[in-house]
């Protein structure tokens, strides 16, 4: 596939409009609800475990552990909202750039 560059500005924006569409059906869905839930659950979890006083050296590892886990899942939860605002941000310029040529 050609890269998005290459494209012109109306094709360009075709293909962040679909892009744009697909994530915003995926936040849209039951099964992304869902599994956010499965998400907060998991990361409910992982905070539990970093407020407990750890024991020891090997204590404290498994709390870093879980704070990256914790982080990981929370970002997996915000990821798709972040890929909406991003591709309205990019089809935002190219609409701007198509009335500076028009």
């Amino acid at each position: 596939m050609e890269e998005a560059q290459d494209l012109p500005v109306r094709e360009q924006m075709e293909e962040v409009r679909k892009t744009l569409r697909e994530f915003q059906e995926l936040l849209d869905s039951t099964g992304w609800a869902r599994l956010v839930e499965v998400l907060e659950g998991q990361i409910a979890a992982r905070v539990q475990l970093i407020r407990q006083p750890a024991e020891g050296f090997d204590g404290l590892v498994k709390q870093e552990f879980a704070k990256g886990e914790a982080a990981a899942l929370e970002l997996c939860k915000l990821l798709p909202e972040r890929i909406v605002e991003d591709f309205q941000q990019q089809l935002d310029e190219l609409k701007e750039e198509v009335k500076e040529d028009g």
